[in-house]
């Protein structure tokens, strides 16, 4: 069979694809690197065909069929009705130098905090008031209070030292042999036996805002699942299939707020420790989840920022490595 022509531009082209799941709101997607004319690394952006929610996208002008080519090229996201999923494709020469490409996501603060970052600024840009020339010392006992109230406070975040504790995690599996158990702290399967846990749910009954627990694990015979936010399953139900690794992140505008610790238990092993946007799997990768604990707690310190990316941490953030 004679070769295709039209095919031969396309033989060293590869692609790499992933899926990002989004709460409802809106974000706005940038290509934030630049090469060479002729050289660039292209990116797509699609709904993925997971979640309920619906991807709505409005591209800058000159961006055509959602695909970022050069710096400064953006696509704003809406994610209406529920938690949707992005799916980006990246395109690159299997021959060319690999470059990383960096995708910046940030999510569109439409919350209250803008009323006090409005407060802020208008509290700048006031003139500063003269200092009144100094009175008497019986003069400046009988001195009215200033009209002026004072200047609000940023949100402070509670520390350690106020007594912070962890914040109160439910849990829900399918074990082995035992069906389907929920606990409230404390290991979910018995890090001691043998008995798959093949599937599970983080419940966050009293999630601040601003910050949610994203994760998802890979099952034996299927692959990695999509990443699932807390209240939704990660696994599965009576298949006889095991979780040989899982992945626990914090995500939202406050979730550099808190802290993320845990433990994971394969079969034979002794813990492992879960680290925020990190997978978990046993030293060999082939041996099956059987026990796991989660905590979330405020960080300790006391002036942390007002507002961060959610896309910040590297559980979520990709910067794309291409060749170009």
């Amino acid at each position: 069979m004679q070769p295709n022509p039209a095919a031969a531009p396309y033989q060293n082209l590869r692609l790499n694809s992933r899926v990002l799941p989004l709460e409802v709101g809106m974000y706005i997607v940038r290509y934030a690197s630049q090469f060479p004319e002729g050289q660039e690394i292209c990116i797509t952006l699609q709904q993925a065909p997971l979640g309920k929610g619906s991807v709505d996208f409005f591209p800058a002008e000159g961006v055509s069929r959602n695909t970022l080519v050069k710096l400064g090229d953006c696509v704003v996201i809406r994610v209406k009705g529920d938690t949707g999923a992005l799916l980006v494709t990246e395109y690159h020469m299997a021959a060319r130098q690999e470059r990383e490409v960096n995708l910046r996501i940030d999510r569109i603060d439409t919350s209250e905090a803008l009323l006090e970052l409005d407060r802020r600024s208008a509290a700048a840009a006031a003139p500063a008031r003269p200092m009144p020339a100094a009175a008497p010392a019986a003069s400046r006992l009988q001195a009215a209070p200033s009209p002026l109230a004072p200047a609000p406070m940023p949100a402070r975040v509670p520390t350690a030292s106020d007594g912070a504790s962890p914040i109160r995690l439910e849990f829900e599996g399918h074990i082995e042999r035992r069906g389907d158990v929920r606990v409230e702290g404390g290991w979910l399967g018995n890090p001691d036996g043998t008995a798959r846990l093949e599937g599970f749910i983080v419940h966050w009954p009293e999630k601040p805002q601003g910050v949610d627990l994203a994760y998802s694990c890979r099952v034996q015979g299927q692959g990695k699942q999509p990443a699932a936010l807390s209240g939704r399953y990660a696994g599965t139900r009576r298949q006889a299939l095991g979780i040989t690794a899982v992945t626990f992140g914090l995500v939202g505008p406050q979730q550099k707020l808190y802290r993320l610790a845990g433990q994971a238990v394969f079969s034979g092993y002794p813990p492992q420790d879960v680290l925020n946007g990190q997978e978990v799997s046993s030293p060999s990768g082939h041996e099956h989840l059987v026990a796991l604990k989660l905590s979330v707690s405020p960080k300790s310190e006391a002036n942390a920022p007002r507002y961060q990316s959610p896309w910040e941490d590297p559980a979520i953030t990709k910067i794309y490595k291409a060749q170009g």
